[in-house]
């Protein structure tokens, strides 16, 4: 792999509350950063409305959002630089991101419990009882 060879990035990004054209509006200036830049938009979630767990800039709601796109490395601190010009993200946050990866729920493994047959379960209950009545001498 060459070191000019575009890399796979994530921004997560907090915008000014306002209407959600505005945001809209707002993530179109942030795409045009990362084009004018030769970057190419992978993917981008629609900005939520997130309430803030403390003010920034006096605002206590923003909306939330992230874009991966593909950048050359040389790029990427020029990037930043803009990002940080920019007046309505209250905060971003630039990442270099890996391959693809599957959901959270798919990786996570599943635990399987041996179905126990009904004649066991039935001998432990009776064993429990016998247990039970000796300790309380019934």
């Amino acid at each position: 792999m060459n070191e000019r060879d575009p890399l796979l990035y994530e921004l997560y990004y907090a915008l000014k509350a306002g209407s959600p054209e505005e945001a809209a509006k707002s993530v179109g200036v942030v795409t045009g950063l990362i084009e004018k830049g030769h970057g190419i938009i992978a993917s981008q979630s629609q900005p939520d409305v997130k309430m803030l767990s403390y003010p920034i800039r006096k605002e206590r709601d923003a909306y939330a959002g992230w874009v991966r796109f593909m950048l050359k490395p040389d790029a990427a601190p020029k990037l930043e630089r803009d990002l940080g010009a920019e007046s309505p993200l209250l905060r971003f946050m630039l990442t270099r991101a890996k391959k693809e990866e599957a959901p959270l729920e798919s990786r996570r493994r599943k635990r399987i419990v041996p179905a126990a047959s009904e004649p066991e379960t039935q001998a432990k209950i009776e064993e429990i009882d016998k247990k039970l009545e000796e300790i309380l001498g019934a």
